[in-house]
């Protein structure tokens, strides 16, 4: 939009999720389910990247971990991330969700 790319976007949301108020606007707003879309490319991305970073921010919320952890296509797409992408950078934050939504208000 307007000369802002999708990764820079990305990368925005995820620095505004670090904030308990802003993270509830975020997953209200249904960024997730753009997360969703972004995470189901084929290829390591930038968007890819910082769309972990947000979800990752997001998990510490308590209410938003809880909804998670309930969101079967996300952790789907996660584990498939951690799972089967080239990128370690990738693999770490994926393996970090996946661990910070199983341990924390568990």
């Amino acid at each position: 939009y307007k000369g802002i790319t999708t990764g820079e976007y990305m990368d925005c949301m995820a620095r505004l999720a670090v904030s308990k108020e802003n993270k509830i606007r975020i997953f209200e707003c249904g960024m997730v389910n753009i997360f969703k879309i972004i995470l189901t490319s084929t290829n390591p991305s930038e968007e890819q990247n910082s769309s972990l970073t947000c979800i990752w921010n997001l998990c510490f919320d308590e209410k938003i971990c809880d909804l998670f952890r309930k969101d079967k296509e996300l952790i789907a797409l996660i584990t498939n991330l951690k799972n089967m992408t080239s990128s370690e950078e990738i693999q770490r934050k994926s393996a970090g969700i996946l661990f910070t939504l199983n341990e924390f208000y568990n």
